[in-house]
């Protein structure tokens, strides 16, 4: 029986059977090696992007209506689209990096990993309210399309669990510094092209306005006029109306009445454009200023509080005592708390889950090494077997 066995693995393996075990049992302790010498662990958390309430805007068009109710902020599919694309490059990682000071194994596995391809996609996902499964469960839900997102969960490995922890740590720093700073810049972008074309608009109204003003009173020094030369108009009732061909008009003096009235309200008007004009002065000068900070922190942890303390900055010709200075300053006092509050509630509710990785266990390893080598040893036997086969056909033939 041995002596068949060995006669067969001769033919059909070139080697002994005792050679074919060593065979197996040698690519087998190489997989094990492989898996305890190059072990991998993953670190798997979820970075909650909560709501945040940012103040109301007080409304231009009508000052004396009723103020809106605070809104709730939520972090969009599209603002993280636009973030990712923004931040999710290894010259954004070490900016990060360098500016927060952080530095270990951890930072040095992150900044080769991050120009690998394709490691982007894998180390953050946006979580949605509701997934496909979802709705092909619980049928259609009417909120289902809603792009805003629960949170990011982000994905890391390393060698070691320490390690990859930390690593899950830091990306969820970064991304929630960019997300909260793309936040920023966009406000400051918003507000910096905004303020001086609005301020322009309304200068104009202004100058329209005065020019209506000049215009009225030239028409009320003409119905004064009028009044003089025909001094019995007085006695005419205000609401009487005289037709003259195809025209009608009010009384001389009901027209001076409305004439004054309409000047009142116009210089009434006129005040309130030029305070908002001074206004969106002072705004297009705060933000050149705050665009100037967001290119130079990297950090919204440092740029959060120099945007807050521009708003104490001096600006020539402008009062901060004056009540609209102080309007313009606590709203912008207002934006920047509500920078702040996103900065808080954007964290991890709990530890990443820190696990080893399936692919890297060293009996797995074993396992596929041991049956690595039987399928090559049974596709040689099947080759020799083969070329054996046509050899004695080739024999029969001839």
């Amino acid at each position: 029986m041995l002596q068949r066995l060995n006669r067969f693995c001769l033919d059909y393996l070139l080697m002994g059977p005792w050679q074919a075990l060593a065979l197996v049992a040698v690519l087998a302790a190489a997989g094990a090696a492989v898996g305890i010498a190059f072990p991998k662990w993953s670190a798997e958390g979820l970075l909650e992007t909560p709501g945040v309430v940012i103040p109301f805007e007080a409304p231009r068009e009508n000052p004396d209506s009723v103020r809106p109710e605070p809104k709730t902020k939520y972090v969009t599919l599209a603002e993280y689209r636009k973030v990712a694309a923004a931040y999710s490059s290894q010259a954004a990682l070490r900016e990060f990096l360098a500016a927060s000071g952080k530095r270990g194994p951890a930072v040095d596995r992150l900044v080769l990993q991050a120009q690998q391809p394709g490691f982007w996609d894998a180390v953050a996902t946006p979580v949605l309210p509701f997934s496909r499964r979802d709705a092909r469960e619980y049928g259609d839900l009417k909120d289902a399309a809603s792009d805003s997102l629960v949170g990011i969960d982000l994905a890391t490995n390393a060698r070691t669990p320490e390690v990859a922890s930390e690593m899950n740590s830091i990306m969820g720093s970064h991304f929630a510094n960019a997300l909260i700073r793309e936040r920023i810049h966009t406000w400051i972008l918003k507000n910096r092209g905004d303020a001086p074309a609005r301020q322009k608009a309304l200068l104009a109204e202004v100058v329209e306005g005065q020019m209506k003003i000049e215009a009225t009173n030239r028409r009320i020094q003409d119905l004064k006029a009028i009044l003089i030369r025909y001094p019995d108009a007085v006695k005419l009732d205000s609401r009487q109306v005289i037709a003259i061909t195809e025209d009608r008009f009010l009384s001389p003096l009901a027209q001076l009445v409305a004439a004054e009235s309409s000047i009142a309200q116009r210089k009434e008007t006129i005040a309130r454009k030029e305070r908002e004009a001074l206004q969106f002065d002072l705004l297009a000068r705060y933000f050149a200023q705050a665009e100037e900070k967001l290119q130079s922190t990297p950090l919204v942890a440092e740029l959060i509080p120099a945007l807050a303390g521009s708003t104490s900055s001096k600006f020539e010709g402008v009062d901060p005592a004056e009540d609209w200075a102080r309007e313009v300053i606590f709203r912008l006092q207002a934006d920047i708390a509500g920078f702040s509050s996103a900065r808080a509630s954007f964290g991890f509710r709990n530890e990443a889950r820190v696990a080893k990785v399936p692919s890297r266990d060293p009996v797995r390893l074993a396992a596929f090494g041991a049956v690595g080598s039987l399928l090559l040893l049974g596709l040689v036997a099947f080759i020799r077997a083969s070329l054996k086969v046509s050899r004695i056909d080739d024999d029969t033939d001839a």
